[in-house]
């Protein structure tokens, strides 16, 4: 699987091996991954439950590209951002789920709208995906301004945990 490209970021798949760097240490993660790993590391909302399921899902190869990727920041020094990805593969109906995250330096600065484009560029190239979901929560004002700029439409108020769901049809436009 070939990282996907932004402007400024390179989304990097990730893989078993990347998983089993993360799981390591950030050590194990910046030698894998080739880039400087923050000692803010993870991002918000990036928690351990979340690196076991995405490891779990890496284990059937037909997940490979529906699951997570590293966020890379190409200047001014390469270094790892944050991470966005989906939640795995579309289900029967086509639909998959995304979600994003950075460090608290790296927000508001476009990165994750880049990311969020490249997901549903990456999701709406394959024909099954007819409809992305993505959840945030009310008081992450930025997060859902991403969610608006890149075409989502507020679905339902009664996401998981009180969260918002966002969706972005394939027949949506974006403006």
């Amino acid at each position: 699987m070939n990282p996907l490209a932004t402007p400024s970021l390179e989304l990097i798949p990730m893989t078993g091996a990347l998983a089993a760097a993360e799981h390591s240490g950030r050590a194990a993660l910046a030698a894998a991954l080739r880039v400087p790993v923050p000692a803010e590391w993870p991002p918000q909302f990036y928690e351990a439950d979340d690196l076991d399921r995405m490891t779990r899902l890496l284990h059937d190869e037909r997940n490979a590209g529906w699951t997570l990727y590293y966020l890379v920041r190409r200047a001014p020094a390469r270094t790892l951002v944050g991470v966005a990805g989906f939640g795995g593969r579309p289900t029967t109906k086509g639909v998959v789920e995304i979600g994003y995250g950075l460090l608290a330096e790296h927000r508001r600065m476009g990165l994750a709208t880049e990311a969020v484009m490249a997901l549903l560029e990456f999701a709406f190239h394959h024909p099954s995906v007819e409809m992305v979901v993505a959840e945030t929560f009310p008081h992450l004002q930025a997060s859902i301004r991403v969610l608006q700029r890149t075409g989502f439409r507020l679905d339902s108020e009664s996401g998981r945990g009180g969260a918002l769901r966002f969706q972005r049809f394939r027949s949506m436009d974006p403006s």
